[in-house]
């Protein structure tokens, strides 16, 4: 009965030592458990705003792809613009060069007959 005394108290002393041991086990699973709830929670915190950040950024891009494209129509229609004023100004100019010309042309012939005249003038006086 000794035998079975001691045997019953060295299987209660096993069995307070491996249930401490299991604890101990137990606890630091949870601990380790716990630390990786938290890093997966921080994950899912970085991964919302990179979320975040991401749907700014695509709206941003579309804002802006949406100015580009105005600024782009901006400037084809300034474009338009100055090429037809450029051609107005052509157009003057060639008014004024032909209306130059055309001056010109009667200047010369003015001369040509004040010249006439200046001849007649002298053949006249010489006459007399």
């Amino acid at each position: 009965m000794r035998k079975l005394i001691l045997l019953a108290f060295i299987s209660g002393v096993i069995i307070k030592y491996s249930s401490n041991a299991i604890l101990k086990y137990k606890k630091n699973l949870d601990d380790i458990i716990r630390e990786l709830n938290l890093k997966v929670t921080d994950i899912e915190l970085d991964l919302d705003n990179l979320e975040k950040k991401t749907i700014t950024i695509e709206e941003n891009s579309g804002k802006y792809e949406n100015n580009i494209e105005s600024y782009k129509n901006i400037i084809e229609k300034q474009s338009s613009m100055l090429v037809i004023q450029r051609n107005m100004i052509d157009n003057e100019l060639n008014k004024i060069k032909g209306s130059i010309n055309q001056d010109s042309i009667i200047y010369n012939d003015n001369l040509d007959s004040v010249n006439q005249d200046n001849e007649f003038t002298e053949v006249d006086q010489l006459d007399s």
